[in-house]
């Protein structure tokens, strides 16, 4: 049974105020199924108290109400994220460092057991800081015996007083194959036996035309780091592009023991020093230079529409993220105008689904695609490869793709150029109906246009199903309806959500996208990634529950079980279990839960959230600030005075 709370005011009072209400076990549907109280679900392990311990009081910061810790874990138990409660951050005491990548190794240490990396042959590396970055996000790549683990990456986000804030971790934890042996690290393939291979698998895909492969780097390949079911398997990773590397320039990867190509990643996404080059409506790279920032406008319209729109959206990351270019480090912005994949004549084009592309900095615009929405969505996959790094496949792909989607209507909603009326304001690529008729995608409704609206929807593309690299542009949707809520708000799968704009959005998610996503973040990252940037920006409780609810209606978040039990309060000053019995478990600060009383508990409880309480009387005012569904366990609950 959901408890309804009365409004009194600002905030939400269980029943009556500073009275004792009952909750009875069985009475009104109160009884949850199992209705035992248990442990949080990450595994606790000697270094967790100790952890756990280091948490204090940012420096002039003013704590009323403390929160908890968030913790999320993967299936299997391991650490996938964890951050400070609000307010707060992990900093030790007995060490003073004097770099964020001191602190950051430090902290990586410490965790390394949680993280599930056990094997004494896996190593998490430093990684040297993405060019032109603005944040203090230390990454880590992971390596078993030497060897990458591809796409593998933790993050640490560390604050001005080089304390830690968040780590979010997306690594290969199952190294059982390799620890025995069955799994070598040693190649039966040769790399030029592994080009070889790609060339034949790619042959046909390419009809004659002979693909340029780069160097190749022996890596350990994990599918589950993509939600994917399978082997780890020692591979060579391969660059191969073909023509000019718009029609391929994939990742690719051929097993070293059986020669077989098992994977594909691509790196092309269908960029304020402006150069615009006209392909004149034929298949050309780059073009001919027409025109160069600050000069005289052009002959060709495309040519003008482009100078402008890379000005817009410029423009907007520099104002508004104090980005300087795509790259973070003045990149030039370079773009290729009416360029044809398949030359007709003089008037017209083959459309082929590529209206426009993004690569190594470099925008192509079949011609009449130049958009401001389009040109944003382009820029955006150079931004997210400068950045998060989110490979274009499965979830992280999708994330990846929807980026592009929002950054693009930011642009087209605050530049004040083309069609924003109310009927296409969420439409992407709604001013290129030579293309695109009424558009690509909707972020207002994404099922206008087939796409899933939220992960449980029917539209929404499984892992299994390998078409569009995993669903990268259908599963889109997702994160473009969180954008959606979050900006104008709307009562979407039974979650209210207020409308908060375009700009204070922009922030929440730029600060994710720089500070703590790694290259195959899924939903579950996603959520947590956001919830730290709004913490990080300051965000109220009632915006972050906000942002709560936003990403329960798009299903990227689910409520969580907290426990209370007022005979778990047997504990020493700092925390540490003191004869609670063998077997029991702690009450850990920050950790959620068991906690001894309703009223930390319901601290630590979020909007939805499931409260379990254990029969008994609990003496205490409790202010409920938020909806909860309330369970009593074990017997009646009685709370209050």
């Amino acid at each position: 049974m959901n408890f309804q709370p009365y409004f009194l005011g600002p905030q939400l009072v269980g029943q009556r105020a500073r009275r004792a209400f009952s909750i009875v076990a069985g009475a009104f549907g109160l009884l949850a199924a199992g209705g035992d109280l248990h442990a949080q679900t990450f595994r606790i392990v000697p270094e967790t108290p100790t952890l756990l311990r280091t948490v204090s009081v940012r420096r002039g910061r003013t704590v009323t109400t403390p929160e908890n810790a968030r913790i999320a874990t993967r299936t299997d138990g391991s650490l996938g994220f964890i951050g400070a409660p609000a307010d707060h951050h992990f900093l030790r005491t007995d060490i003073r460092f004097t770099t964020p990548q001191e602190a950051a190794v430090d902290f990586v240490s410490r965790t390394r057991s949680l993280l599930g990396v056990a094997s004494t042959q896996v190593q998490l590396v430093p990684l040297p800081p993405r060019r032109g970055s603005r944040t203090a996000a230390i990454r880590f790549g992971q390596t078993y015996g030497g060897v990458p683990v591809y796409a593998a990456e933790v993050r640490v986000q560390v604050n001005d007083e080089l304390g830690v804030d968040a780590l979010l971790s997306t690594v290969m934890r199952r190294t059982q194959e390799l620890d025995d042996g069955r799994l070598s690290l040693r190649p039966t393939l040769t790399s030029a036996k592994a080009a070889d291979a790609a060339r034949a698998g790619l042959a046909r895909e390419l009809a004659g035309e002979i693909p340029t492969v780069g160097p190749a780097e022996l890596v350990l390949f994990d599918p589950e780091l993509f939600d994917e079911a399978g082997s780890i398997r020692l591979a060579w990773q391969m660059n191969v592009t073909a023509g000019d590397g718009l029609r391929m320039d994939d990742e690719v990867f051929v097993d070293a023991h059986s020669g077989q190509l098992f994977d594909r990643v691509p790196n092309l996404h269908a960029a304020l020093n402006r150069q615009i080059y006209d392909a004149g409506l034929q298949t050309v790279n780059p073009g001919t230079l027409v025109r160069t920032e600050g000069g005289a406008a052009s002959s060709v319209p495309d040519a003008n529409s482009a100078y402008t729109a890379l000005g817009d959206v410029y423009s907007f990351y520099l104002n508004l993220h104090k980005r300087d270019g795509w790259d973070g480090a003045g990149g030039v912005f370079s773009s290729t105008c009416r360029y044809c994949t398949a030359n007709l004549g003089a008037t017209n084009c083959t459309y082929t689904g590529m209206t426009a592309a993004f690569r190594k900095g470099r925008m192509y615009y079949q011609p009449g695609s130049v958009t401001d929405d389009i040109t944003g969505h382009e820029v955006t996959h150079g931004v997210t490869g400068s950045e998060s790094g989110l490979k274009y496949k499965n979830q992280s792909g999708a994330i990846n793709e929807s980026f592009s989607d929002i950054w693009g209507e930011f642009i087209d909603l605050t530049n004040g150029r083309g069609d924003d009326r109310a009927a296409v304001r969420w439409l992407l690529g709604e001013d290129a109906p030579q293309w695109l008729g009424t558009g690509l995608r909707d972020l207002a409704d994404p099922t206008v246009f087939s796409n899933p609206d939220r992960v449980g929807s029917p539209l929404y593309q499984p892992p299994s199903d390998k078409s569009d690299n995993g669903g990268v542009h259908n599963n889109s949707g997702v994160n473009n309806k969180l954008c959606f809520l979050l900006v104008d708000g709307q009562t979407f799968n039974g979650q209210i959500v207020t409308g908060m704009g375009v700009e204070r959005v922009a922030l929440l998610y730029y600060r994710a996208q720089t500070g703590l996503l790694t290259p195959t973040s899924g939903w579950t990252d996603l959520y947590n990634a956001l919830q730290q940037a709004a913490l990080d920006l300051n965000w109220t409780v009632a915006e972050r529950n906000n942002l709560y609810r936003a990403c329960r209606a798009v299903e990227i978040a689910a409520p969580d079980d907290v426990y209370v039990d007022k005979a778990k309060a047997c504990l020493l000053a700092d925390g540490i279990d003191d004869g609670c019995g063998t077997g029991a478990i702690p009450y850990l600060p920050f950790a959620g839960g068991p906690f001894p009383a309703v009223t930390q508990g319901n601290v630590a409880a979020r909007p939805g959230d499931r409260l379990h309480i254990r029969a008994g009387s609990y003496s205490e005012k409790v202010v409920f600030n938020k909806r909860l569904s309330v369970v009593a366990s074990g017997g009646a609950v009685v709370i209050g005075k």
